[in-house]
């Protein structure tokens, strides 16, 4: 202080520090509006807004320093990151690609030399020259049958339809009853796209036969003979002929005897195998629709020492090795695991006291043949 003041101007002076510039300075003590630093000569009291302003500026720059320095921290550990891990991941990535390719080249030569280690399926002569027969008898005898199973279809009357089948004077009273009982419906004639034609071989006989679809779904097959002057209809095969409809004569009381063209299935065959007798229920197939069969019949307890038993045997054995009788080579539409016979079977007693009882097991076919269709010792083997 200036020591020409007076003491009441000493006594109004105070020691003030400047919020501006940091300095120490002496003042008024009443007179705050005019009060200034004695080193910046500004007031020492900044406004607030002053404060924001130089506290935001302040503020932004220490956020932009921070975030600058943040940033660059993140690629810099993912560039570490990768470093150590993606050349590991492709070297994986390697050698699984190899281990796939030798695998698939191991394979493939593996298959190439199992094929050629497999011998070639051989033909024998004898067996060529059979389908080479077989093959021109089809093409001299297909057409043929298909005109004679027009006549036949075209025809209303028995007496009309006789002479379009095989041995019609032992048909022409069997097709007047079963028409009676089986009128048949509507059936297209087999085309080139709906049919399949073979040779079927019973013994020095050589028969043609075709199995084609209906227009409206269902599946026929025909057996044609050769006549004098014509290809004829194995008439009882085409219909699945029966003495009278299988299910009445189960139901009927009485004595009786019949023939019949009958589905036949073994009963428990694995747990009846080293059993003496062999069990057989037998079903009537439905015409048109050979996956259907009708009710089934009793059992059939039948001693496997027979000759129905040892036909039965060889018949089922056939079939699950995929073959047809006298070799045919149409396709087996019938249900799995049954086989077809022709059978004569008695039946005898009323009510519940019905009986029923084999008298022949003529063939495991239902072509008009005696011959069995299986080489019964061959099949057994």
């Amino acid at each position: 202080m200036p020591d020409n003041d007076t003491t009441d101007t000493k006594s109004q002076l105070s020691w003030y520090h400047c919020g501006r510039c940091g300095s120490l300075f002496q003042a008024e003590a009443l007179n705050q509006g005019a009060r200034r630093c004695s080193h910046c000569g500004f007031d020492p009291n900044p406004l607030p807004r002053d404060e924001n302003k130089s506290a935001i500026p302040f503020a932004k720059s220490v956020n932009h320093v921070a975030n600058s320095q943040d940033k660059p921290l993140g690629p810099v550990r993912q560039t570490v990151r990768r470093e150590k891990t993606n050349p590991l991941v492709f070297r994986l990535v390697i050698i699984w690609l190899m281990s796939l390719i030798l695998l698939i080249i191991a394979a493939r030569n593996g298959w190439r030399q199992e094929e050629a280690d497999k011998p070639a399926p051989k033909v024998s002569e004898t067996d060529a020259l059979i389908e080479k027969e077989n093959f021109a008898l089809l093409e001299q005898s297909v057409d043929k049958c298909k005109a004679t199973l027009v006549g036949f279809l075209l025809s209303l009357l028995p007496e009309e339809r006789s002479q379009f089948v095989w041995s019609p004077v032992n048909a022409m009273l069997r097709m007047m009853r079963h028409q009676d009982l089986n009128p048949l419906t509507e059936i297209s004639p087999p085309t080139p796209n709906s049919s399949q034609w073979g040779v079927v071989r019973m013994g020095d006989e050589k028969a043609v036969e075709g199995v084609w679809m209906n227009q409206d779904g269902r599946c026929f097959e025909a057996l044609f003979r050769k006549g004098q002057d014509a290809w004829l209809i194995d008439w009882e095969h085409f219909v699945r002929y029966n003495d009278m409809p299988f299910p009445i004569f189960l139901s009927d009381d009485g004595n009786a005897e019949g023939e019949f063209r009958l589905l036949a299935r073994e009963r428990l065959a694995e747990e009846r195998k080293d059993l003496a007798t062999i069990s057989i229920v037998f079903y009537a197939p439905v015409f048109g629709r050979p996956t259907e069969t009708g009710p089934p019949s009793p059992e059939f307890l039948i001693q496997r020492d027979s000759r129905e038993g040892k036909l039965l045997e060889a018949a089922f054995a056939a079939v699950k090795n995929k073959k047809r009788p006298f070799n045919a080579k149409a396709l087996n539409l019938d249900p799995e695991g049954m086989i077809r016979v022709r059978v004569k079977i008695r039946r005898s007693g009323e009510m519940d006291a019905r009986a029923f009882e084999i008298v022949e097991l003529k063939a495991c076919h239902w072509y008009s043949s005696d011959l069995p269709g299986f080489d019964v010792d061959q099949e057994a083997k």
